[in-house]
């Protein structure tokens, strides 16, 4: 293999700090290696790192450089919210359910990037434990913390709410927007944004009005869950706004980056996972963020980098998601 130039040190540092491995890094490096001496016309790019325009955000340009970390009881569940340090008010409601046998220590950096972006950030406790299949129950301890925080929290605003999730929390957190509505919860979501989701239960979106925004996101390269599932969630919500969104992997950047089932998390778990990444910067973060700003602008589903061609920009030349639409 080539000896590395200084600047390709430079982003091995970079990626691994960030949580990669450095075999894996190696690996990557040389089939960019193998990429460029086959095709000598084609240079492979470095994989993208986090934006500097102030007014994307996934970038580092916040409202506040500390946040405020709490662990909420609610029905004798023990749920964290996070938001800005300051004097805050009216911020947007971002939930998000967490996956199968993670813990906030796999989110901490997303939670924490969107609540210094401006926003109160709840992290509810559904579940009883690895084995927890009770999905309405689940659903319901979601709505009931969702409620709680909401309510003990003088910062937050009562009706630009978005319900997210992650595999299992994404499954848990688009039954509990049928139950938000179904059975009248006191701060009703207008948004949804649910990742990679572990399940469907088309009855449970029956209750959706028609305003509603739903948007789901799967990874090209999932071995872990059907995509067929997000697919499903997308077909059943009959509401005026949806989007289904297929996360594509960086094949040909240095190093490369596969879209699969455990992109969403910023600290990798035993499970999978390559911590922060640009799949946050020009995904998760992109996505939630813009969403959020959407909301705290009055403007239901304007943003360009939730909604417009942003939305499917991935940092680099000739790559982009793809999306279904209505």
């Amino acid at each position: 293999m080539k000896s590395l130039s200084i600047l390709q040190k430079k982003i091995m540092e970079v990626f691994i700090s960030a949580g990669f491995s450095q075999k894996k890094l190696l690996f990557s490096l040389a089939i960019g290696f193998a990429i460029s001496a086959t095709q000598p016309g084609i240079a492979a790019e470095s994989l993208p790192i986090v934006p500097s325009d102030a007014s994307h955000p996934g970038s580092r340009s916040y409202v506040a450089n500390d946040i405020l970390e709490k662990t909420v009881t609610c029905s004798g569940r023990k749920g964290t919210s996070i938001e800005p340090k300051g004097s805050f008010t009216d911020l947007p409601v971002i939930v998000y359910g967490h996956g199968q046998a993670m813990t906030i220590e796999n989110d901490r950096a997303t939670l924490q990037h969107l609540a210094k972006k401006g926003n109160l950030i709840i992290y509810p406790a559904y579940d009883t434990g690895f084995f927890d299949q009770n999905w309405q129950r689940m659903a319901s301890d979601y709505v009931q913390q969702v409620d709680c925080v909401i309510q003990q929290n003088t910062s937050a605003s009562r009706q630009k709410i978005i319900y997210s999730g992650y595999s299992k929390g994404a499954y848990v957190g688009s039954i509990a927007i049928g139950l938000a509505f179904s059975k009248g919860a006191q701060f009703k979501p207008s948004v949804g944004w649910f990742f990679s989701p572990a399940g469907v239960d088309t009855n449970a979106l029956k209750s959706l009005p028609v305003d509603f925004s739903m948007n789901v996101v799967k990874a090209e390269e999932d071995k872990t869950v059907k995509p067929l599932i997000a697919e499903q969630i997308y077909s059943a919500s009959q509401v005026s706004h949806k989007q289904l969104i297929t996360l594509m992997s960086y094949r040909s950047t240095i190093p490369a980056l596969t879209a699969d089932h455990f992109w969403t998390l910023s600290k990798a778990s035993a499970f999978g996972g390559a911590g922060e990444s640009a799949f946050h910067y020009y995904g998760l973060w992109k996505w939630l963020g813009g969403a959020a700003e959407d909301l705290k602008n009055g403007a239901r589903f304007n943003n360009d980098f939730a909604y417009g061609n942003k939305a499917l920009e991935k940092g680099i030349s000739g790559l982009s998601d793809q999306r279904l639409t209505p």
